[in-house]
């Protein structure tokens, strides 16, 4: 019973009171919904998360197909490198990709007197960004599912004169696409609450929930948080329910 009370005090301490705090905010700053900064903010948030999530996982398939079919030191040890991105905090990576970045604009700048930097404060630096932060998340659920793949099938498939690519598109992907669904979930779901590389990298005039609900906090207007905060929980609860549907669908076939 006191195992009960310790997790339900944590529960109500760490969600149940502050989603009730946030709901009352909302009572009193709903007109906010309807915003049209606001709804952009959504829509800029769902964009750049859809887009880097699936670049992600399909980069993610294309690495765990290449380690199962060309397994070397190179490979092992370049996958490493690739499988490091998660343990690194986002403000560094962040620092780590506008140096080059930086360095890059200011030498076509001096080549072609180019005053536009191209790189700096793009979406190509945040997406590259995204990419080195949560490869990891996406790799490791697509190279779990790859491995419940018989190597058997490979073979009987390059027998029938399937090339690398028809394999990959027409028997791993389909075979694995509830690992897929997963990735792409588990990614989406970081990217849209991600805000130290957003925050830095991000274009000019280009917010997401996670920094409009920063900027919010910071200026003390906490009573306007409750619209993009319920927000964020709402797009990061989503696709959660649709992968526990998913799942349990796909166990209740398997029993069948």
């Amino acid at each position: 019973i006191y195992a009960f009370l310790w997790c339900l005090l944590i529960v109500l301490l760490g969600f149940i009171i502050p989603i009730i705090q946030l709901f009352l905010w909302l009572i009193d700053t709903y007109s906010y919904l309807f915003d049209s900064e606001f709804l952009e903010i959504i829509t800029n948030t769902i964009i750049i998360g859809s887009f880097a999530s699936v670049l992600i996982v399909l980069i993610s398939i294309y690495a765990s197909y290449v380690n199962r079919s060309t397994s070397n030191m190179y490979t092992k040890f370049s996958l490493k490198i690739f499988s490091i991105g998660y343990s690194i905090p986002g403000v560094v990576i962040a620092v780590g990709i506008i140096i080059p970045i930086t360095l890059i604009d200011d030498l076509q700048a001096a080549i072609f007197g180019s005053p536009i930097f191209y790189l700096s404060g793009s979406f190509i630096a945040l997406i590259i960004a995204y990419l080195v932060r949560f490869s990891t998340i996406s790799f490791n659920a697509t190279e779990s599912g790859l491995s419940k793949i018989k190597n058997n099938i490979d073979l009987t498939a390059k027998s029938f004169g399937f090339s690398n690519f028809m394999i990959l598109k027409n028997i791993h992907i389909p075979m694995m696409k509830t690992t897929v669904i997963t990735a792409l979930i588990l990614v989406f779901v970081d990217i849209v609450k991600e805000l130290p590389a957003t925050l830095i990298l991000r274009p000019f005039n280009f917010d997401t929930l996670a920094i409009h609900i920063y900027e919010l906090a910071s200026s003390e207007q906490l009573s306007f948080i409750a619209s993009p905060a319920l927000m964020l929980i709402t797009i990061g609860l989503i696709p959660v329910i649709i992968l526990i549907r998913k799942t349990v669908g796909y166990e209740n076939e398997i029993r069948d």
